[in-house]
């Protein structure tokens, strides 16, 4: 989309598509505004980012969509974002789609990004197997799942399947869950890097596995970390901290450790506990925290309980496509000198031939002769009050130059027919020309 478009995709499909640069399907960009509902996106392909959806310093909105088998040669197998976009989703469900570099289904820079009801698995990348958040990303992502998703190179830099990296911004994480995520790197449900400032309220991380931080991997001096309400079980890390690694004493964590629980332990959480559950460097400070309430995902025409499309108005039909006897008689006396016949329909009229006209098809159609209708199909240079056309009227059926057969049949025969057929299939007038090809 160019700049300042309005774009409305329901109930569609985009399959196989590839483009050379960013957005193998869609590209939305300067300003403009796409929303996307009810739709599939599969198999598309492209060598930069974005391989199903490219947005660019616009706003796009996704709900209810399916994304499946999407490949970037850069980031976010479905979707990237950058130069100060918005973008929101509600009720995706990604799964088998890879990015060469971060991302594997989405990745989000400069971007206000929200994300709710949401499933994420199987995907693939570099880092950030299901999302990766990049600088100046702000918002949230909230009550989704993030399940089987893996990076993809045995390198100890591959991170994470929420990767945040923002920056200094903030992000949220909340009522999310992480089941059988892994990398060979760092963090196999979630690493924050690069300052950002991230809240992770409600999690359940079952099954991660990782290098270092078989939950959670926090680097970079600056980052701020907020911890509440959150459950593990059976996380695992090769090379220790199977729970949250700290990577540097300059990283702060914030946990209200009266809000977790480690469903492997029988008891309280002691010293012990914690000091192998949060390893190496971090500054931690145990505080109570009050776990916010957020808005979920609103839009006047659309629930997420009920995931409808809301109808928008049929666009016009193109009148010199016709698929009955009424459209093509309209046709006519429109004046159109090109009519295309886009279906099978039943003839029970005359159709008054007074302009020159072609008449065609470009795929098997027969116009049948309607079982009580008597008259002249076709009647040319001469109108339906009997007067002659003052000017020679050319009349072709066909397409001249078409090397196919037979697309267009006009079933006359008065054998089928119920009553005494006395008109023709053609009747020409004087100063008149036909054509059949």
């Amino acid at each position: 989309l160019a700049k300042n478009v309005e774009l409305l995709v329901k109930k569609s499909t985009f399959k196989g598509n590839e483009a050379t640069g960013n957005g193998g399907a869609v590209y939305v960009a300067g300003g403009s505004q796409a929303y996307i509902a009810g739709t599939t996106l599969e198999d598309n392909k492209s060598t930069g980012s974005g391989g199903a959806i490219y947005v660019n310093g616009a706003e796009a909105e996704l709900n209810n969509v399916t994304a499946t088998g999407n490949v970037t040669g850069a980031s976010g197998g479905v979707l990237a974002s950058s130069d100060t976009s918005v973008v929101k989703i509600n009720l995706l469900k990604a799964s088998n789609n890879e990015a060469t570099a971060n991302g594997g289904a989405v990745y989000a820079t400069y971007t206000t990004f929200n994300m709710y009801n949401s499933v994420v698995e199987t995907n693939n990348a570099k880092a950030g197997s299901g999302l990766y958040l990049y600088t100046s990303a702000e918002g949230g992502v909230y009550n989704s799942t993030f399940k089987d998703n893996n990076c993809i190179e045995t390198n100890t830099g591959n991170a994470a399947t929420v990767f945040i990296y923002t920056g200094g911004t903030e992000m949220t994480v909340q009522n999310c869950t992480f089941t059988d995520n892994e990398t060979s790197g760092l963090g196999g449900a979630m690493t924050i890097s690069g300052k950002s400032v991230a809240n992770v309220y409600d999690v359940v991380a079952t099954g991660n596995s990782a290098a270092k931080g078989g939950f959670l991997y926090i680097t970079s001096a600056g980052t701020v970390v907020r911890l509440a309400g959150v459950t593990v079980s059976g996380n695992t890390a090769s090379a220790g901290g199977p729970i949250i690694w700290g990577n540097t004493a300059n990283a702060k964590l914030y946990i209200d450790k009266t809000k977790f629980t480690d469903l492997d332990v029988s008891g309280e959480l002691d010293n012990d506990y914690w000091s192998n559950a949060i390893y190496n460097l971090l500054t931690v400070y145990d505080e109570t925290i009050t776990i916010p309430t957020y808005e979920g995902y609103t839009n006047p025409d659309f629930d997420p309980d009920t995931p409808t499309i809301p109808d928008t108005p049929d666009l016009p039909k193109d009148p010199s496509k016709v698929s009955s006897a009424k459209e093509l008689e309209d046709a006519l006396n429109q004046g159109l000198e090109s009519i295309e016949i886009v279906g099978d329909f039943t003839i029970d009229r005359t159709f008054y031939v007074t302009h020159n006209v072609n008449i065609y098809a470009t795929e098997s159609h027969t116009l049948k002769r309607a079982a009580e209708f008597a008259g002249d199909i076709f009647v040319v240079g001469e109108s339906a009050a009997g007067v002659p056309c003052e000017e020679k009227v050319e009349f072709s059926l066909g397409v001249a130059d078409s090397e196919e057969k037979d697309m267009l049949t006009i079933d006359g025969n008065a054998k089928k027919v119920t009553v005494d057929v006395t008109g023709s299939v053609i009747f020409a007038c004087k100063n008149t020309q036909v054509d059949l090809y």
